[in-house]
């Protein structure tokens, strides 16, 4: 009786982390709406920090959730459950060395501080922000 428990408790755990990935999929794909293409570019070229933010603030309560970070590729991330996310969906790359940004800021707080500024918040060095109105 107790491996048809386990069983049972194991597969509904399967099928939560496919419901999961499969909303987390549907969500993405709404940032599509207006051109996919549009969209990866803005949010691999300079938003990708954002894009974490608004996956991990919509999931957070979902499943286990943080901001990751790829210092070799500069890029930003969602982990939900044991997965990686981006705007172009699941990141299936196994080579890349992903961080908690919390973890990262630990590790380098002088490059983090640089990435915050420039990546981030989009500060100029001269103390203005890159976007003009």
């Amino acid at each position: 009786m107790k491996w048809l428990y386990l069983y049972s408790t194991a597969k509904e755990i399967k099928n939560n982390m496919e419901e999961l990935h499969k909303q987390i999929i549907d969500f993405i794909e709404q940032f599509y709406k207006f051109g996919k293409e549009n969209a990866i570019k803005l949010y691999t070229e300079g938003m990708c920090y954002w894009f974490a933010w608004i996956l991990y603030t919509r999931f957070k309560e979902s499943a286990y959730c943080i901001i990751a970070y790829d210092p070799i590729g500069n890029h930003f991330c969602c982990m939900i459950d044991t997965k990686f996310y981006d705007i172009t969906g699941e990141i299936t790359d196994d080579s890349i060395d992903w961080y908690s940004w919390s973890q990262y800021q630990r590790i380098d707080p002088v490059e983090a501080a640089r990435i915050t500024d420039d990546c981030i918040l989009k500060i100029n060095r001269d103390g203005q922000t890159g976007i003009t109105i």
